[in-house]
């Protein structure tokens, strides 16, 4: 389990940081998504509910190679998100939520089969939470284009502020179920 979640934990992490030097992403994203699948197959035998995960990871490994030379839209790009590159990215953004879901999924099956009632509740509560944010932030970012000035600068800050909590939260999530491991699960 240690390794598995690791594996994810990188992933993601990768798949978070932006480093670009000139135009190619020093952290290529398929690389991180290749290590979330990596760290989901080698789980999946005990935890069938992977499979999903491990396929959309692989899809996104897939789809985000272009990516690998598109800078992400952020800071004053969110309101280009009418362009090709914001409607990839916008793309990619929600099926990594996706991910996301079936990722929280499969915690909560290994939280299930160590009898961890705690656990799952938490881990049901902070779903909620991060995917219901996640797709408030998604959708009022359509209204970005009608906003100006003061407004959007408070818009822009707010929404990476919270976005950002919540995936540092979710990969704290993630390195928090390193510690469980398949051999000593509760009866």
């Amino acid at each position: 389990m240690h390794k598995a979640c690791m594996r994810m934990f990188w992933g993601f992490l990768i798949t978070l940081i932006e480093i670009h030097f000139l135009v190619i992403d020093i952290l290529p994203d398929p690389l991180g998504y290749a290590l979330i699948a990596a760290g989901i197959s080698s789980i999946i035998e005990d935890f069938p509910i992977g499979k999903k995960a491990y396929n959309i990871a692989v899809f996104l490994g897939v789809i985000s190679i272009p990516g690998v030379f598109i800078q992400q839209i952020g800071g004053n790009g969110i309101v280009q998100s009418l362009t090709a590159t914001g409607v990839y990215s916008l793309v990619l953004s929600l099926i990594n939520l996706v991910l996301v879901f079936y990722i929280f999924q499969l915690l909560m099956e290994i939280a299930r089969k160590r009898g961890e009632e705690e656990l799952i509740n938490r881990t049901s509560v902070f779903l909620r939470i991060y995917i219901v944010t996640m797709l408030v932030i998604q959708i009022l970012q359509s209204f970005t284009l009608n906003m100006h000035g003061a407004l959007l600068q408070g818009y822009i800050i707010v929404a990476v502020i919270i976005s950002l909590v919540l995936q540092i939260t979710f990969l704290a999530w993630i390195f928090r179920f390193r510690k469980y491991d398949l051999s000593d699960e509760a009866a």
